[in-house]
């Protein structure tokens, strides 16, 4: 089965890099999903992808320090190749759900500048592998 949850972040400790992400906007969800099926069928034979990247999205209130600090990882980014960054899902019990060890804010013209409701920055980024630690 293929990665695809959503996460209240009131339930979650989302660490990107050495910070911990605050000031989710009001009824957001953390969305993680790979962008590949986990297994593909083909010519009768059932066929394991090893692709693990995939996109993980939420929304932050306009005032959150964590929208400048995916700011700069984009700064960085941009002028020097240098924007890439681990995250880490935890529950509350400090038990790792999810890891990427490298993550970047990705292009998406018009967002993370702006969000859905006044007041919100949506934010996507792409991941090179989000391993599940929850088993």
């Amino acid at each position: 089965m293929p990665l695809n949850k959503a996460y209240e972040p009131k339930n979650i400790i989302l660490e990107i890099g050495s910070s911990i992400a605050e000031d989710f906007a009001p009824e957001s969800l953390i969305r993680l999903e790979r962008n590949e099926e986990d297994f593909s069928f083909s010519n009768g034979v059932r066929l394991r992808n090893n692709n693990r990247s995939g996109i993980i999205t939420f929304s932050l209130l306009e005032s959150s320090l964590t929208n400048k600090i995916l700011r700069n990882y984009l700064k960085a980014d941009r002028e020097f190749n240098r924007g890439t960054f681990p995250l880490i899902f935890k529950d509350r019990n400090n038990n790792v759900l999810h890891r990427v060890d490298s993550a970047w804010v990705a292009d998406t013209h018009g967002y993370p500048e702006s969000g859905i409701k006044s007041g919100e920055r949506i934010w996507v980024l792409q991941a090179g592998a989000i391993e599940d630690e929850s088993y």
